[in-house]
């Protein structure tokens, strides 16, 4: 826990990494410079012992309980927004603004400040079935990123809405439960919704509430969650950008996601996702 300023565009991503390699410790700021009131932590998800407590199993039963509970999705449930802390504050129009998140410039050559801990959710416009993916964001103005997409499941629904020159509806979820962040990641079906998997893991329903501008449902109990579209056929540049890989992808271009609004809990904790490699979030992940 560092009560210690930090600052994300020049050094708490060193911190998060040397906390983790050096001491083993996931890390919890809460004095980020230009960003009073929020928190942010990394390297929770780190190793398999991490992921144990976190899908409530033991580290040498985690491949097998995953791989049990996978097989038996759960399907969500639909709560009211005041059952959802997610719903604490909302905002909209002017006070929509995504320099307000302790994002980072992870890597020292990245183009800017990136939202790397984003879930995405989307809805296959034909047949209504909800899709939720992983996507890093660079943070281009107030009410802009890009959006990068690889060609899967939400590039699939993402070609409909253009196809049609209409745009993307996307809520976009920072910080829930571990089950929520392993099965966003993870590569199904098309067609499975990965929040029922999210259920399986758990064994319950995942309280979803329902977006104040979209026809889509979010976790109740996120951290926080921006509203809004991805536009069809618009690319703006994007990059580089240190990767999962532990290789910078090179300066290019990506669709844009425009903020709308922006939902969040009264003391948000940010998940200022490492990525890299070794020993960060986004390789255990990947590697789960």
């Amino acid at each position: 826990r560092f009560t210690r300023e930090v600052d994300p565009l020049v050094n708490m991503a060193a911190v998060e990494w040397k906390a983790y390699n050096e001491m083993g410790k996931s890390s919890l700021f809460t004095n980020i410079k230009g960003h009073k009131g929020w928190q942010a932590c990394s390297q929770i998800l780190a190793d398999k012992k991490r992921w144990a407590i976190g899908l409530e199993t033991q580290e040498s039963e985690l491949l097998d309980t995953i791989s049990h509970r996978m097989k038996r999705p759960v399907d969500t449930v639909e709560v009211g927004a005041d059952q959802a802390p997610v719903k604490q504050v909302v905002l909209t129009g002017d006070e929509v603004d995504l320099y307000d998140f302790p994002s980072m410039i992870t890597s020292e050559n990245d183009g800017g400040r990136y939202l790397a801990s984003g879930m995405a959710i989307i809805k296959d416009p034909d047949t209504g079935v909800r899709n939720m993916s992983v996507h890093r964001q660079q943070v281009l103005d107030k009410d802009k990123t890009g959006f990068i997409m690889l060609p899967r499941h939400a590039r699939r629904i993402y070609e409909k809405y253009r196809d049609r020159n209409a745009p993307l509806p996307v809520a976009i979820v920072y910080g829930a439960h571990p089950a929520i962040f392993l099965s966003a990641a993870f590569t199904t079906s098309y067609g499975t919704d990965e929040l029922t998997l999210a259920g399986g893991l758990v064994g319950e329903p995942i309280r979803m509430v329902r977006c104040e501008t979209l026809d889509l449902e979010v976790p109740a109990e996120a951290e926080l969650v921006v509203e809004g579209e991805v536009l069809p056929n618009h690319m703006e540049p994007e990059g580089p950008y240190g990767e999962v890989t532990g290789t910078y992808a090179e300066k290019g271009s990506a669709e844009i996601f425009k903020a709308k609004v922006i939902t969040r809990r009264k003391a948000p904790i940010f998940y200022a996702v490492l990525t890299g490699i070794s020993l960060t979030d986004a390789p255990s992940l990947m590697a789960l």
